[in-house]
């Protein structure tokens, strides 16, 4: 599924970031993301991010998210040289995408998680992913809002792979103010849909995104944000 992640871009657009593909279901065995999740166990990251059943922990962000059930966790390695290979694939052939996509990439996966089956009458299933982009090299705090317009800009001059279908848009979860956008996309004949929310910690900016090869695909989606959950303040692990 089509899956944002963040790229260095110009000091006059704040972090704004890059087109990168889908990452499941692959077409080919060699950009198959390898599946961690062991029902029961705990998975461990080396950066200290665990993920029980269907909870996620970050403990350097100082939140947990809970995707939904019986989802396969992907390899975050794995799945991030996906990412790069389809969003080669995506900026072939336009400048201002190939442009975009040399550019250092910033953006780090936390979280990669992708439905076991297809979606409805469509020959894939749904994504989730949560991202993590460096902007401590911004001069100013990156604000949610300033990002999501960001985004936005490049998409309406071309330099982003997708159509922006609405947003931004300012909402609060659990406390938390973060920006909103809905996108759609084609890749390889295939439409989706996605929507993201941002917010910024600790000099990142968190992206927490849901794609759907159908737009009604999302709408039992979006519930799930509501377990996000930070704390007063998040620490290193």
């Amino acid at each position: 599924m089509p899956l944002i992640a963040g790229a260095q871009s110009p000091s006059s657009v704040p972090d704004a970031p890059k087109p990168e593909g889908p990452i499941a279901p692959a077409k080919t065995n060699e950009t198959v993301p390898e599946i961690e999740q062991v029902k029961g166990a705990t998975i461990v990251s080396s950066d200290g991010s665990s993920v029980t059943d269907n909870r996620y922990e970050n403990p350097y962000f100082g939140f947990t998210f809970d995707f939904p059930r019986d989802w396969h966790v992907l390899n975050n390695a794995a799945a991030k040289k996906v990412l790069e290979e389809n969003g080669r694939k995506m900026a072939a052939g336009n400048p201002a995408l190939e442009a975009e996509a040399k550019k250092p990439d910033v953006s780090t996966p936390l979280l990669a998680v992708s439905e076991p089956t297809p979606y409805k009458n469509s020959p894939v299933g749904r994504t989730f992913k949560i991202l993590a982009s460096d902007v401590s090299a911004e001069k100013q705090p990156v604000t949610a809002e300033a990002y999501a317009n960001a985004l936005a800009s490049m998409a309406k001059e071309g330099k982003m792979p997708f159509e922006l279908l609405s947003g931004p848009e300012r909402v609060t979860i659990n406390g938390n103010k973060m920006a909103k956008l809905y996108l759609k996309l084609v890749f390889e004949g295939t439409t989706y849909y996605a929507v993201m929310w941002a917010v910024p910690k600790n000099q990142y900016m968190l992206q927490f995104m849901a794609t759907s090869p159908e737009k009604d695909g999302l709408t039992d989606l979006e519930p799930v944000m509501q377990s996000l959950h930070f704390r007063a303040t998040a620490t290193h692990p």
